[in-house]
């Protein structure tokens, strides 16, 4: 079996219902502030098949939720808490060529208020089998990782922190965009461990580390 590792270390311990008719064109490298008035704000995009987006929605007057709906309308993608202090933070690789909808909502109740939208490209971090990766944590924000996997191989992915006290969260993503696997305390000591996940198709498969409590910050090194 094939095997995904890193060490964290650390110095610091839905479907929308409603939805306003105007879409707004939003493109990489765009960051937006407006105000949302009880209704989701729709914004669309072109992207590229395969190519890695990253979507930040914040807030200070709701808890922010974020959603990518296709060409047919069906939600392919979300996000609630992934930004920390419960802003949404979204990885999201195209399936196909086309137009995109981001949909600028609210987890709990109507959105209202001021937020801010950014688009951007995203290139994610590369892992490679029996690799152990060291990068720097600056924030409460999620981070990306992907790596190459092959259909029919098995794959352990597991965070280690050097502080007990901070909790974090592992996610793995097909290259469709599906969530294979999700861990929070699985594995030794309440770390994240994804273990033994079969791949169900070959492509690029994305990993997300992220704060297991909304808000916590992560400052330090991940080896």
């Amino acid at each position: 079996m094939k095997r995904l590792s890193w060490v964290v270390l650390f110095t610091l311990g839905c479907l929308w219902t409603s939805m306003a008719v105007a879409q707004t064109a939003i493109n990489p490298g765009d960051v937006i502030e407006d105000t949302a008035n009880g209704e989701a704000v729709l914004y669309t995009f072109s992207a590229t098949a395969g190519m890695n987006y990253l979507i930040k929605l914040e807030s200070d007057d709701f808890d922010p939720l974020v959603e990518i709906l296709n060409s047919d309308e069906d939600v392919i993608a979300s996000d609630d808490d992934s930004g920390g202090f419960f802003n949404a933070l979204l990885s999201f690789t195209a399936p196909t060529d086309g137009i995109y909808t981001i949909v600028v909502t609210s987890w709990s109740g109507s959105p209202a208020g001021v937020y801010t939208l950014s688009l951007s490209e995203l290139a994610l971090i590369p892992l490679v089998y029996d690799d152990v990766r060291t990068v720097e944590l600056n924030g409460a924000e999620a981070m990306f990782f992907g790596f190459d996997g092959v259909e029919g191989e098995f794959v352990t992915i597991t965070a280690d922190s050097a502080d007990d006290a901070l909790d974090t969260e592992l996610a793995l993503f097909s290259p469709n965009g599906e969530e294979i696997a999700f861990d929070d305390d699985g594995g030794p000591s309440l770390e994240p461990a994804i273990v033994s996940v079969r791949l169900p198709m070959t492509g690029v498969y994305q990993v997300v580390l992220s704060p297991g409590i909304s808000g916590t910050e992560l400052n330090g090194t991940v080896d």
